[in-house]
């Protein structure tokens, strides 16, 4: 048994899961194999385009999240038959819990027109995770300051990979102008900024304390950095440059998908620590 039929075999999977397994055969980690899956251009006889790979995509993130296949029949040619001229079932009524979003995104890779599919795999994957990220963060926002470009580029790159609402600015005033527009559930602070440091913001944050976000990280390029007793209270943990885009990944979705986050576990095996106040 391939693995793609040993996954679809344990169907339906987990939403995660799902997208998951998109995104390995997108890449091509997965091959995709079975005649439940080809789609009406390649059974008719018609040209084949990256178009009918999002159809055969669609047709396997069907059967993962709903167990079964979108289209049926009692016999390969009535299945053939089904897939070149019947609707697939509706996935919701299979799947009740699936976001209504991630399920038209599915039914549009299953068009029978090409042109009405998404331009390749890879953009089906990514409209999926958009889709999940928007119920799963729903509400949740994060702030990262940095005047570094590249590490501004990094941090919005980032915040849209794990589908979170995100402002990202360059300065410790437009910092606390954010902290007094809106409530943040995490914010990555950069020590050295024009108009205002990081140091100035934490200063800030100690007289402000219901502006403080949930978590609090310091973003520094020197090693082995030392805080005051005041501010250890304040800041979760240090990360140091240049950051390592899965480790900060991890670390806010951990951060935003729990109440009681472990920072200390999470950070264990990264080269971030935990605040220790200066003696």
């Amino acid at each position: 048994m391939s693995s793609l039929e040993s996954l679809l075999a344990s169907a339906p999977l987990s939403i995660d899961r799902v997208i998951e397994l998109g995104a390995s055969i997108a890449d091509g980690s997965v091959a995709i194999e079975g005649q439940r899956y080809v789609s009406p251009e390649k059974l008719l006889g018609r040209p084949v385009t990256a178009a009918s790979d999002v159809f055969s995509l669609g047709a396997i993130l069907f059967h993962a999240l709903t167990g079964r296949a979108p289209f049926g029949g009692d016999s390969p040619v009535m299945v053939r038959l089904s897939i070149c001229h019947d609707a697939p079932s509706d996935l919701r009524v299979l799947r009740p819990d699936v976001p209504g979003e991630l399920a038209t995104i599915v039914h549009r890779a299953l068009s029978k027109e090409p042109e009405a599919r998404y331009e390749s795999a890879t953009v089906v994957v990514e409209a999926m995770r958009g889709a999940a990220a928007r119920v799963l963060w729903a509400g949740k926002r994060i702030l990262a300051a940095d005047d570094d470009e590249p590490a501004c580029a990094l941090l919005s790159r980032t915040a849209k990979r794990i589908g979170v609402e995100a402002d990202v600015v360059q300065s410790g005033r437009e910092v606390i102008d954010a902290l007094k527009a809106r409530r943040y559930d995490l914010a990555l602070l950069d020590l050295n900024m024009p108009r205002l440091d990081g140091w100035s913001v934490l200063d800030y944050l100690r007289s402000h304390r219901d502006l403080k976000p949930r978590h609090l990280f310091v973003v520094t390029g020197f090693q082995d950095l030392g805080m005051s007793v005041a501010d250890s209270t304040l800041v979760d943990a240090v990360l140091y440059k240049p950051m390592i885009p899965d480790e900060l990944r991890a670390l806010i979705t951990a951060c935003l998908g729990e109440d009681d986050v472990d920072v200390k576990s999470i950070l264990r095996a990264t080269r971030y620590r935990i605040v220790k106040p200066m003696e």
